[in-house]
């Protein structure tokens, strides 16, 4: 990536981005830095109106592809204008974090399929050395239990038992799959590369 530290690389990630003025048509590329890869689950672009389910891999694409209005100053009309952004993936940091961002829609059940190995070398835009293969180490579950929001983690246990850890308050329980934890839905995954 275009990071000089090992904790950067390990934890920074860039975005691309692409604006141009509605009013003077002038164009302007930006590189920005996240941390987080945030999924809005109730933008209509993101995810189809009523499809059940969707695959991360497509949320990665259909968020290059997207596009939203936004107020910033032109140089060339000498005020705030809007812009037509895009925002794209530059260069990937090597742990992956996703927020499947549901907003306090509790209506919003729908499924996202995600693999324990991704890979992304489809989406990555930059001509830096980016990680493109990721496994996956941690997932963050919400349930709802009388009413109230109840979250649950999983955890990869790769150092010992080779197993899924589930971490339920004062419980933990070992699992031969994640997908042994039917309850609740994903609201963030982990993701590591290997280096």
């Amino acid at each position: 990536c275009l990071h000089v530290s090992i904790v950067s690389n390990d934890f920074i990630g860039h975005l691309e981005s692409f604006r141009k003025c509605k009013s003077s048509n002038s164009i302007a590329y930006l590189f920005t830095y996240f941390y987080t890869i945030s999924f809005d689950l109730n933008f209509p672009s993101l995810v189809k109106a009523k499809k059940t389910e969707r695959k991360l891999i497509e949320l990665f694409h259909a968020q290059n592809k997207l596009f939203i209005e936004v107020k910033n100053l032109c140089s060339k009309c000498k005020g705030k204008q809007t812009y037509i952004e895009k925002k794209m993936f530059y260069c990937l940091p090597f742990q992956l974090i996703i927020f499947l961002d549901r907003g306090n829609n509790n209506e919003n059940k729908i499924k996202i399929i995600y693999p324990e190995k991704l890979e992304l070398s489809s989406v990555i835009r930059g001509i830096y050395t980016s990680p493109t293969n990721y496994f996956l180490t941690g997932i963050i579950k919400r349930a709802d239990v009388n009413g109230k929001e109840h979250y649950i983690s999983l955890i990869w246990d790769y150092s010992k038992s080779k197993k899924w850890i589930l971490y339920d308050n004062e419980k933990t329980e070992e699992l031969n799959s994640q997908e042994d934890h039917k309850n609740g839905f994903v609201v963030m995954l982990f993701y590591t590369s290997p280096r």
